[in-house]
């Protein structure tokens, strides 16, 4: 062998690509394009079904993953002699399989009322403003259904077998093929925030198809046919995916709406937005919140849409202010006539209605906080000349932010601030009946709200109210007004209504006579409902609480949860009573009340425990062995249960859904890599594991209550120095996760690890059932009990690994 032979035999890949390298970064592909394809799912969900059943694709994702590993675990004495082929072959039908929901999404958009009709049973059957169609479901339309979800479910089961196949054979490196399973799940939550702007929902299915097979031919590189065959199947499908990313041929229409193709549309990574017009003069005059005494002139309308839930108003405006004119006659003014120039404070804006208002009645200053950028771009840029660009009017501040954080942030003081029909974003995101976190109505946030107003000024919330919605507001105001030591609440309260649309004001100083009868004459004037004012006697509910001087008496009476709503249980929407969910049953007194998603939420957390039970069982059966399944069932309960609060808790201080989401996924999983890589160690330093466990527990304890502290304290920072505060909280944290996972594998006999898929299975059906329990019990008990809970789960899951030196 010559000289330049040699060096290139030196250099040539397959010296260093060995093929524990290539397991390696195999499982890292699967689990980042898995983790991609999960986060993207929540996002098609919470469009085209609802948001409350966006979280239905996590548990998708892991019942699939577990589905997958019980089939390898099956059929895993087929593939002993040829793991490479396996993989191979896997590994297409892998991508192939998100090739097949992008042509599922293409029957969707060419058949989208008859998906419409169907998906309706899912959605919310009382807030609707725009919605057309009726739903008919039947035993046709379940056979439809489940077959749509089993071409969803088909990427997880095949990402779930690949997972333990990579596992099994690379199990002489436990901690290595764990860490690189982390760390390419943690890359995946980033990659959502990158491709889902520039290439949409619908065709980010088929770039990952792409991206897959672009990385296995990667994979393969130095095998010529292998190589060839992938690369065959590769280019035309790059070339299906440069022509659907001209053409969109799998677009998600509005098909819950009149109009299924909006003037236009755009995805950002949390969001979708389009804006489609009102159908007549009719729906325009007719409008929530518009008097019915106004007949005349009313501008030209657009209705912008977020994620098909949350819709708001663009009005045409020219400039001339006498168009204007029935803005005097809509809600969102009222408190303008009690208000000379205030300085206000807009949360949640959206199309704009809102700040010409604000305009029209001469505020000395408004400052327009909007959430999603993208809302204002529509406004400002893609429809400006009809819009006129209200976010850069004059005395009008543009700023994007969460309202809550702006105002937690803000050293300013306002005479008005206004909580609009705000959106509810999130992974963090819902609407008026899901269950959502939502820091704009609680305790606290109404207490920074009173904080921030001036002596005349006052808090008005304006958005449709159902009347337990109605009752809660009323215990917030409550709540906060006597934790400033007022003991005459309702002297600070009012709340007026017009068709469907409520305007709740709360002032910081009592409401004076003169200012009663000035909204008295302008109820009787624009045919306002004048529900509540002070002085105002009746009968009813809110009557009722009212006049009761022990709130806490009546929130124990009163058959549903009215309780004022707080940073720790932000559920504003949410009523159901924890004894009455876990009890099963629905309060008499409340019959109508709407508890299908209660009914759905409840029958699936049953199920997936009924699921992990039944494999904990059929494994006790095969190996005789209670200790190892009970031990990663409580593993997968335990970590959902903290990562889920860990998200929610953290919206608060990082502001937005998105920032909570991607800086709480990607470190955690990337401290659960390095924890995993390292942490075996710990066995040959540590006589006893069960430190590990107590570790983790005390560190959950530390966290609960005093994170509070720490964001009142550190919100005023730069998003940038938060993000930083932020990873250095969740390193022991997440380091720490990551060590039992490995150590429980590490610690199995060797002439048992042919299990080894069968647990992954166990862990993650456990998974499943621990995300649902995470929301249930949030409502319940709230964040800090949620997440101490997981701590002691952690610390039995310790005493039951530390029981023997080999668990099985």
């Amino acid at each position: 062998m010559n000289f330049t032979n040699r060096i290139a035999h030196t250099i040539t890949i397959s010296n260093w690509f060995s093929s524990k390298d290539r397991y390696k970064l195999g499982i890292f592909l699967v689990s980042l394009t898995t983790l991609f394809y999960e986060i993207l799912l929540t996002r098609v969900f919470a469009v085209i079904i609802y948001y409350h059943f966006a979280s239905l694709a996590i548990a998708l994702a892991l019942l699939g993953l577990s589905i997958g590993a019980v089939f390898y675990y099956l059929t895993q004495k087929y593939f002993a002699k040829d793991h490479d082929k396996i993989i191979y072959y896997s590994f297409i039908f892998y991508c192939l399989s998100y090739l097949l929901v992008f042509l599922l999404l293409i029957i969707f958009s060419r058949n989208a009322e008859k998906v419409s009709t169907l998906l309706n049973y899912f959605r919310n059957p009382f807030y609707r403003p725009t919605q057309s169609i009726t739903a008919e479901f039947n035993i046709s339309s379940y056979l439809i259904l489940w077959s749509g979800f089993f071409f969803v479910l088909l990427p997880f089961v095949l990402s779930g077998f690949l997972s333990s196949l990579f596992l099994t054979i690379s199990i002489q490196e436990i901690e290595k093929i764990y860490f690189w399973n982390l760390f390419g799940t943690s890359l995946g939550c980033i990659f959502i925030f990158i491709f889902l702007p520039l290439f949409g929902a619908s065709n980010s299915f088929l770039f990952i198809c792409v991206f897959g097979l672009f990385c296995g031919i990667i994979l393969l590189f130095f095998e010529k046919k292998k190589k060839i065959l992938l690369a065959s199947i590769l280019f035309p499908v790059f070339a299906l995916f440069l022509f659907a990313v001209k053409i969109d041929p799998a677009r998600i229409n509005f098909v819950r709406l009149r109009f299924t193709r909006p003037l236009k549309n755009q995805w950002n990574s949390y969001s979708h937005v389009a804006v489609y017009p009102f159908q007549g003069d009719m729906e325009v005059s007719g409008s929530w919140g518009l008097s019915r005494a106004y007949t005349g002139y009313v501008p030209p309308h657009l209705n912008m849409v977020v994620n098909e839930i949350d819709y708001t108003p663009i009005i045409n405006y020219d400039g001339d202010l006498s168009k204007l004119e029935f803005l005097k006659y809509d809600l969102v003014s009222l408190p303008y006539y009690l208000l000379e120039a205030p300085k206000t404070l807009i949360i949640g804006p959206g199309g704009g209605k809102e700040i010409l208002a604000a305009r029209l009645f001469n505020a000395s200053h408004v400052s327009a906080v909007e959430i999603n950028p993208l809302v204002i771009k529509f406004v400002q840029d893609k429809f400006n000349t009809f819009s006129g660009r209200p976010y850069s009017l004059e005395n009008v501040e543009a700023i994007v932010a969460d309202g809550r954080n702006y105002v937690k942030r803000s050293r300013d003081t306002f005479d008005l601030i206004t909580a609009t029909q705000v959106y509810a974003y999130l992974d963090p995101v819902g609407s008026a009946f899901s269950f959502t976190e939502n820091y704009l109505y609680t305790k606290e946030s109404f207490i920074d709200y009173l904080d921030h107003l001036s002596g005349r000024g006052m808090i008005a919330v304006i958005k449709p109210l159902i009347p337990e919605e109605r009752l809660r507001l009323f215990s917030l105001a409550r709540a906060s007004l006597e934790s400033k030591g007022e003991k005459e609440f309702s002297r600070h309260l009012m709340l007026i209504k017009e068709r469907g649309m409520n305007i709740f004001i709360v002032k910081k100083e009592r409401f004076s006579q003169g200012e009663i009868d000035k909204v008295k004459v302008l109820c009787g004037e624009k045919q306002f409902e004048l529900v509540f004012y002070p002085g105002l006697d009746g009968t009813g509910d809110l009557f009722d609480f009212i006049k009761e001087n022990d709130a806490n008496r009546f929130y124990q009476k009163y058959p549903l949860d009215i309780s004022p709503s707080t940073d720790d249980k932000p559920f504003f929407s949410t009523f159901l009573k924890a004894k009455d969910f876990w009890s099963g049953t629905w309060p008499k007194e409340k019959k109508d009340f709407p508890l299908r998603v209660i009914f759905i939420l409840r029958k699936f957390l049953f199920i997936f425990l009924f699921t992990d039970l039944l494999l904990i069982a059929v494994f006790v059966l095969i190996k005789r062995n209670l200790t190892v399944p009970s031990y990663f069932s409580l593993l997968g309960i335990g970590y959902m249960l903290i990562e889920i609060t860990l998200i929610r808790k953290f919206i608060f201080f990082l502001g937005h859904p998105v920032y909570a989401v991607s800086v709480i996924l990607f470190s955690l999983l990337l401290f659960n890599a390095i924890g995993s890589l390292t942490g075996v160690k710990v066995k040959y330093i540590l006589k006893n594991k069960i430190i590990i466990f107590i570790l983790l527990l005390f560190l959950v304890m530390l966290y609960s209550y005093p994170l509070d502290r720490i964001f009142t304290d550190f919100i005023y920072l730069n998003i940038i120095y938060k993000i930083i505060l932020t990873t250095i909280l969740i390193f022991p944290l997440g380091y720490l996760m990551g060590i039992p996972f490995p150590l429980g594998l590490s610690s199995i006999k060797e002439e048992d690890r042919e299990a080894i898929p069968y647990i992954w299975a166990v862990n993650g059906a456990s998974s499943v059932f621990g995300s649902l329990l995470a929301l249930v019990l949030s409502m319940s008990f709230g964040y800090n009990l949620t997440f101490l809970l997981a701590g002691l789960i952690y610390l039995l899951a310790g005493i039951l690994l530390n029981k023997k030196n080999n668990i099985l």
